[in-house]
C-alpha cells in the first residue's frame, strides 16, 4: 500500500498545471492609450531644449563672476 502512495503523488508531481487555472494579463482599454498618447504629446512638447538655451548665457555669465571674483579675492590677499 505505501507503493502505491508514492505512485499516485509521482503522479500528482509529473502532471501539468491546468491552463484554464493561469491568469490571464488584463485587456488594455482604449481609454488607457488616450491617456498614454496624451502623456507622451506632452512630455515631448516640453521646450527643455529651448529653456536651457535661454538659461545657458545666464549660468555662464554667472560662473564668470564667480571666477573673477575669486581671482581678485586671491589677489588681495596675495598683495
Amino acid at each position: 500500500m505505501a507503493e502505491s502512495v508514492s505512485v499516485q503523488r509521482r503522479k500528482k508531481q509529473r502532471q501539468r498545471p491546468d491552463v484554464t487555472s493561469l491568469v490571464a494579463a488584463p485587456s488594455v482599454s482604449a481609454g488607457c492609450f488616450v491617456t498614454q498618447r496624451q502623456q507622451l504629446q506632452t512630455h515631448a512638447l516640453r521646450p527643455v531644449a529651448l529653456q536651457r538655451g535661454a538659461a545657458q548665457p545666464v549660468l555662464r555669465a554667472a560662473g564668470l563672476i564667480r571666477q573673477d571674483t575669486s581671482a581678485i579675492q586671491t589677489q588681495q590677499q596675495a598683495g
